[in-house]
């Protein structure tokens, strides 16, 4: 049994009909939309220049037994931070925190990073003895 009543919405002076434009649609090749083939991890390890050192091992890219990073600033930040300003880190200077994170991570610019990092450090600024003679 067909609708016989009308309702509103079907009865809109202000409704436009509008045109067909579906002759402008344009089907695109499948191809267009396969997934970017991405490199395995042994891939990315292998296309690393192992005359610098960065082998992969159990899983991680190590360089000299230690974990390499790639240069990424939120990753190298959370590294230092967590090795800088942890409650049993107790902010360490330069020298220590180059050596703390040397310990179990590398990546390049590794020392200028931290010593940046230890620089900026307000609470080591605010409780940092002179050493100046006075």
């Amino acid at each position: 049994m067909a609708n016989k009543k009308t309702d509103l919405l079907s009865q809109r002076v202000d409704y436009e009909q509008g045109q067909d434009d579906n002759n402008k649609i344009i089907i695109l090749n499948p191809k267009h939309f396969q997934t970017m083939i991405m490199p395995t991890d042994q891939e990315i390890a292998n296309s690393l220049n192992y005359e610098k050192g960065i082998k992969e091992e159990g899983g991680l890219l190590c360089y000299n037994k230690r974990i390499y990073v790639p240069h990424n600033h939120a990753v190298c930040g959370e590294i230092i931070v967590c090795s800088h300003d942890h409650v049993t880190a107790g902010h360490p200077g330069v020298e220590k925190m180059k050596e703390l994170v040397l310990r179990d991570y590398w990546w390049p610019k590794l020392k200028k990073d931290v010593k940046i990092y230890v620089r900026a450090c307000k609470t080591c600024a605010r409780t940092k003895s002179s050493t100046q003679a006075r």
